[in-house]
């Protein structure tokens, strides 16, 4: 299989993008996904689909949704899909959707304040910054993870305690940056003379520490081990985004991710669109050796996505080891790095375009948004593939044959966020199938928490002998 991939790309590369491109645009829960800039004929589709086969992508696929236990060092499900499953079989997460409606319909606050790190602040802080034209006017979200205390008293500066909730977001309630920042909390909380009780709100698995540290019961929302940090937005960990915008707004973002949920699970891999793009993604490094992807939002409201992106990507394919701990064959994932846009062309888009390295990019678009914002993104597509080979002046050439796809939302609003994310969540698991890796896990990020706790604790004696 491999020795067929490779060939089929070692013959692509001969060739020229505009040659071998032609119409191919797939779609799902109102996206669309132009692959027509890409190394990419119906030969190719046909070894993807040997490869998938190979890989046992269907049946792994399956597993995933039958709550198999596919987290497989961990020895546990990762159910993230049941959060938006309007069907799903697990009691507790409609009675904690009911329970954060009604907490949304009582809430007095006009300021919420957001401590978490990873998955309990990218998600939701992206989320709100994508959504912030449905906001109810009602609540301010902001978002503090630093550990350095100047962000979180940047934030408090121009609020009033008396109106100003906290959630804490720590699925282990051991974080220690979001355990900090919750202690200072504390502090300005008492100062003013307000209480935890009154003012925080915890979610978390660990309830008895929540407990002890002054929650009040009714204020701990729960979070489960099956939910990773990084797909944990669907959770209660999106509370920031229903108090901003409502639960009607929250639950359109579960419904957009459940129908690209069942796009996944049903469409046959030539139509299917996290398959094509997880299969394009593994296709490039493995076979043409790329080591990076651009992600480019065309629109200021996904000027998170990127960066929350990061950490969904590279934490869940971050990995040098098969499930079986044998070392993997060649690489696995590479950089994911991007900015909005219009912003990136007139910052790194000149390296993407004349640079010496082939790096695919994922434009992403909104068709109801200002024509400029689309006309620029098409435009980037088209000069990285075709390029200006025939110019006579060195410097001016552009050579082109760099791919891109080009992701097109229908409208920027709660249910097509929800089915891009989904979209990107189950490209990862794809790619993770192809290189037989864990995408649930990640033991190097926890090996550097607790060092960071010993190291933490000798400097800290150091400290206090010397003064």
């Amino acid at each position: 299989m491999k020795f067929r991939l490779q060939a089929q790309a070692n013959d692509l590369k001969q060739q020229r993008l505009p040659a071998i491109g032609q119409p191919r645009v797939v779609s799902a829960s109102g996206i669309h996904l132009d692959l027509s800039r890409h190394f990419l004929t119906d030969e190719t589709l046909t070894h993807f689909e040997t490869w998938a086969d190979t890989q046992k992508l269907a049946d792994k696929r399956t597993a995933l949704f039958q709550g198999k236990k596919v987290n497989t060092t961990e020895d546990r499900a990762a159910l993230h899909t049941e959060l938006r499953n309007p069907k799903t079989g697990y009691k507790a997460i409609p009675e904690t959707l009911a329970r954060m409606e009604r907490f949304v319909a009582d809430n007095a606050f006009t300021d919420v304040v957001n401590l978490g790190m990873g998955g309990s602040d990218l998600g939701p802080r992206m989320v709100c910054e994508a959504l912030r034209p449905f906001s109810t006017g009602k609540v301010r979200c902001h978002f503090v993870s630093n550990i350095d205390p100047a962000e979180l008293a940047e934030v408090l500066a121009p609020l009033q305690a008396e109106n100003t909730l906290f959630i804490v977001a720590s699925k282990s309630f051991t974080t220690f940056e979001t355990l900090r920042n919750f202690e200072r909390a504390v502090e300005w909380l008492t100062v003013n003379n307000q209480t935890i009780a009154e003012h925080c709100v915890a979610i978390t698995a660990n309830t008895e520490k929540a407990t002890a540290a002054g929650f009040d019961g009714k204020h701990i929302f729960p979070f489960w081990d099956f939910v990773g940090g990084r797909y944990s937005v669907w959770s209660a960990i999106g509370l920031p985004i229903a108090l901003q915008c409502g639960m009607p707004v929250f639950r359109e973002l579960l419904t957009g991710a459940h129908e690209m949920d069942q796009h996944f699970s049903q469409a046959p891999l030539a139509s299917n669109l996290p398959v094509l793009m997880g299969m394009i993604d593994c296709w490039y490094r493995d076979y043409f050796d790329t080591n990076a992807l651009a992600v480019l939002p065309y629109a200021h409201a996904l000027r998170s996505l990127p960066r929350y992106l990061q950490q969904l990507v590279m934490e869940s394919l971050g990995k040098s080891v098969k499930h079986d701990g044998s070392p993997v064959e060649g690489k696995t994932c590479g950089i994911l790095w991007g900015e909005p846009g219009t912003n990136a062309q007139h910052a790194f888009q000149q390296m993407l375009l004349q640079g010496t390295d082939m790096i695919p990019v994922d434009f992403i678009a909104v068709k109801d948004a200002d024509p400029w914002l689309m006309a620029n993104a098409k435009a980037q597509a088209q000069v990285l593939a075709e390029g200006t080979p025939n110019e006579s002046n060195p410097h001016k050439r552009i050579l082109g044959n760099r791919p891109s796809s080009l992701i097109t939302l229908e409208t920027l609003d709660a249910k097509h966020l929800g089915a891009l994310l989904s979209l990107y969540e189950h490209k990862t698991f794809v790619q993770a199938v192809l290189w037989e890796i864990n995408p649930f896990d990640q033991f190097g990020v926890e090996r550097g928490k607790v060092l960071a706790k010993e190291i933490y604790k000798g400097d800290a004696v150091q400290y206090r002998g010397a003064h």
